[in-house]
């Protein structure tokens, strides 16, 4: 696996009082704004602020901490996990968050009918069983040290399902976040408006602050050069994944904040499935391609500098990486292991890239 990183960027310009619009450019239309049929990353950024999860990243030093729940045991081995939640949670409806709506949201995501994005990662999960409306235990087929990449889901009201069916469930969406569900146009936009009076709860170490807008408005403009046009003119406030090239152009600009942060996925890679193209299941070749590719020239001089190579699918905040593993840029190498591989000259390229 060959991945080269690079740094997701954020530029932000002065925002104003607390009565202020935020505007944000995505560059993709979100396909949902309801957790249960979240299907792509591109709904991610839209439906985790109208819902809270059981795990979420600290907003500072990024480590990840309880936010619906309060503390979480292992039992037998990691094949369980038990759950106590906050009990002060609750919905935007009134109604309180509890163990019952967490196994109902887990349950949806599962379900195939549904098409969430993490049907496959949830698989893990045998039962879930609750024991009172604030505990519950995960049981998993086996003993699953990952198990705290499942908690980050948003968790959706059973009560409010159950009161308003499929349908209305999925056009007016409603969470415990900082942000409810305001209105949605598609292909257009998306807007949250902030909820007085959160947090309902006080969460330990996680320093909830009442937000300094009162609406927030994603909207949708693909087109990379308009959508950087729109930010120079104060059209938007906030826009993401900026590419290295554009950046002298936006550091002209004395009237916008560029951040950035090396602790994000990875935005491209090359990836072969042996499945599909059975030469690439050669371990000599793999090694050989590893070899063969110098990651720092790509982050250098293609992407300016802006970025980290990586040596396998996994970036800095990502469960199992690791910095220690790295392959050395050798072209003689990557020939010896070539010559001891399966692979012969003529051997039809690969049909599947990523």
């Amino acid at each position: 696996t060959i991945v080269c990183a690079l740094i997701s960027l954020l530029s932000i310009p002065a925002t104003g009082g607390a009565n202020d619009v935020i505007k944000v450019g995505l560059r993709y239309d979100p396909s949902t704004v309801n957790v249960i049929e979240m299907r792509n990353g591109n709904d991610i950024a839209v439906v985790s602020l109208m819902h809270q999860s059981l795990i979420a990243p600290h907003p500072v030093t990024g480590d990840r901490v309880g936010v619906l729940a309060k503390s979480f045991e292992i039992l037998e081995n990691g094949k369980k996990i038990r759950v106590k939640m906050y009990p002060g949670a609750r919905f935007h409806t009134g109604d309180p968050v509890t163990a019952h709506d967490v196994k109902f949201t887990y349950e949806a995501c599962m379900d195939p009918q549904n098409s969430n994005m993490m049907a496959g990662p949830l698989d893990e999960i045998e039962e879930i069983e609750i024991l009172d409306d604030h505990t519950l235990i995960f049981h998993f087929w086996e003993s699953y040290a990952p198990w705290e990449e499942l908690m980050w889901m948003g968790i959706a009201s059973k009560k409010y399902f159950e009161k308003v069916g499929p349908e209305k469930f999925r056009s007016q969406p409603v969470g415990s976040g900082a942000l409810r569900f305001k209105e949605r146009k598609i292909g257009e936009y998306v807007s949250l408006e902030a909820v007085e009076g959160y947090p309902f709860y006080e969460v330990e170490g996680y320093p909830f602050k009442k937000t300094a807008f009162q609406t927030i408005k994603f909207i949708t403009v693909p087109d990379d050069v308009t959508r950087l046009a729109m930010l120079e003119t104060g059209e938007l406030d906030l826009v993401s994944e900026i590419l290295p090239h554009q950046l002298k152009r936006l550091k002209k600009n004395k009237q916008i904040r560029i951040k950035k942060s090396d602790q994000v996925p990875s935005l491209f890679g090359l990836a072969c499935l042996p499945k599909t193209d059975p030469v690439m299941g050669d371990r000599n070749l793999g090694l050989a391609i590893r070899h063969g590719i110098n990651r720092q020239e790509i982050v250098d001089k293609i992407f300016l500098g802006e970025g980290y190579p990586l040596y396998r699918f996994g970036s800095k905040p990502e469960l199992g990486y690791d910095p220690t593993l790295v392959f050395d840029f050798d072209p003689e190498k990557a020939r010896a292991f070539l010559k001891k591989s399966s692979y012969k000259p003529g051997t039809p390229p690969v049909s599947y890239t990523h």
